[in-house]
């Protein structure tokens, strides 16, 4: 305040963004007790002072998927909700109605609704859809600065991991419906935000953002939930039935192929076999279920909400996803347990243990040091192999250290917002 009231008027217009601002985001879907972006990054950003919109439909998350009514329904509510606007966490939602077609979801009545606003920064987390384009037209109008994000990573990207034997034909019809009007959008955005590095050139090599307006910012934790609390983690073990000394493995999200949870299970099991005290919690639901509770050192829960996700994690030693990426696994992380991945995925880097705490970057670009240790993609030996090294309570102890610490310096959503006010302000 003091440097705006000191700020000649004809150089003020910088610093009244600094004060207040109006943003909106833009999803095709939301729910109000998940913790995406969409949900956690505008809260943030209301509890600095802005005032924040997000615009979406009126499909929760994972509205059409078969699973919904099963895993969701109970606590998310129905799949579609009313249109209209409520106020969440300081935050104004506004749903609207929307067109399907296939996979694709196009908003009905976004423009009129960035009319009545009048946003001085927009974000929409896709790059090319028919709704950037209209936003483009719209930012002629009022003057907003326009922000896209690419959310998609390599290991879920099939286009970019096939691209090399795609025929030419696919090769075309790809640039043709999604490289060229990607490049066309770059040039009247800001920046487009990706959530790993990887995500960062599929965004510049994929879908046409010039390479200089994508910036890679990854995605953040709700620190005041997800915390170490040994208590909790003692109170959660005796309720679960889980000795003081068993090793704990968490893994939370949709039992399904992709994600290889049975990988976990038959590890666990031949561990057991081996004589190790280990067991296996699983937080999730789907069609591999039935397969997962076939071993005896795994108990399955349903899928929790949100804020009911921490003490899970507090509860465990090591979490892992053998498959694709989990928005989960920084929260895994700040709640004190250590991170198993699977080498495919190379959006975060490896702790050391045995080093400081110091950012070693020296390529110029700085992953995440949040991953305990990486096992080669669907080897089994391997991620035993793996899982062993994390079985000493000091290494496991002194990794997780090192985890909370770099989620919590860096990783924040508070943080985060404060680093996305630098780049609305450019």
């Amino acid at each position: 305040l003091i440097r705006f009231l000191s700020t000649p008027i004809t150089n003020r217009r910088h610093d009244i963004y600094v004060l207040f601002m109006k943003i909106v985001f833009v999803s095709i879907w939301y729910s109000d007790k998940m913790g995406y972006i969409e949900n956690c990054l505008p809260q943030s950003l209301a509890r600095l002072g802005h005032d924040v919109h997000v615009v979406t439909s009126q499909a929760q998350v994972y509205f059409n998927h078969p699973f919904y009514e099963k895993a969701y329904q109970k606590y998310l509510g129905d799949p579609l909700q009313p249109v209209g606007k409520t106020r969440i966490e300081g935050v104004t939602i506004h749903r609207l109605p929307f067109y399907q077609w296939k996979s694709k979801i196009l908003l009905r009545g976004l423009i009129s609704t960035i009319f009545d606003i009048k946003p001085d920064v927009v974000t929409i987390f896709e790059h090319v859809s028919i709704d950037t384009f209209k936003l483009v037209l719209a930012k002629f109008a009022l003057n907003f600065k326009l922000f896209t994000a690419n959310h998609a990573v390599m290991s879920v990207y099939p286009t970019a991991k096939n691209w090399a034997i795609l025929p030419f034909y696919k090769k075309a019809l790809w640039a043709i419906t999604a490289y060229l009007p990607g490049r066309l959008l770059s040039f009247f955005i800001e920046k487009c935000f990706a959530v790993t590095i990887d995500a960062g050139e599929i965004a510049h090599a994929y879908r046409g953002v010039q390479k200089h307006k994508v910036k890679v910012t990854t995605l953040g934790v709700d620190t005041a939930l997800f915390m170490p609390n040994p208590r909790q983690k003692q109170a959660m073990r005796q309720h679960y039935g889980f000795d003081e000394d068993d090793i704990i493995c968490i893994y939370t999200g949709k039992l399904i192929a992709q994600k290889q949870p049975v990988l976990i299970a038959q590890a666990l099991d031949v561990l057991v076999k081996e004589g190790f005290k280990v067991k296996g919690f699983f937080v999730a639901e789907g069609i591999l279920a039935d397969e997962i509770r076939s071993y005896k050192c795994c108990q399955i829960i349903p899928l929790q909400p949100f804020k009911e996700l921490p003490r899970f994690f507090q509860m465990a030693d090591i979490a892992i996803w053998a498959g694709e990426e989990s928005s989960s696994q920084l929260d895994a992380v700040a709640s004190g347990a250590c991170l198993m991945l699977t080498d495919n995925i190379k959006a975060y880097d490896i702790i050391d243990e045995n080093s400081s705490f110091e950012d070693d970057d020296k390529d110029g670009i700085y992953r995440p040091k949040i991953v305990s240790r990486a096992f080669k993609h669907g080897d089994l030996t391997d991620l035993i192999a793996e899982l062993k090294t994390l079985f000493d309570k000091n290494t496991r102890e002194k990794c997780a250290q090192m985890g909370v610490k770099e989620i919590q310096e860096k990783y924040s959503w508070d943080i985060i917002a404060l680093n996305r006010l630098e780049d609305y302000n450019i």
